[in-house]
């Protein structure tokens, strides 16, 4: 199965059948394993997965985890990274 990752850097997204050492292949840079089965990624539009890629990154920077239901654990409210700290 395929895993997606993406390179903030490059803005590019990259597909691996292996988990090896996923560096973007254009700028060398570590990328982000995003969460969603590839199968799934390639269903969405554009404006979908420039959306997705923004909720994972915000996900890793803060550390936040889905609960088993899919809800993120501000119960739908964005979280404000400079309030997130306080």
């Amino acid at each position: 199965m395929l895993k997606v990752y993406y390179c903030n850097k490059c803005d590019k997204t990259m597909f691996f059948q292996f988990e090896l050492e996923t560096n973007c292949r254009w700028c060398g840079k570590e990328t982000l394993k995003l969460n969603m089965p590839f199968e799934e990624f390639v269903e969405l539009d554009l404006d979908e997965r420039k959306e997705y890629i923004e909720k994972e990154m915000k996900i890793k920077k803060f550390g936040l985890e889905e609960d088993k239901k899919g809800n993120d654990n501000n119960d739908g409210e964005d979280i404000d990274p400079i309030e997130f700290y306080i």
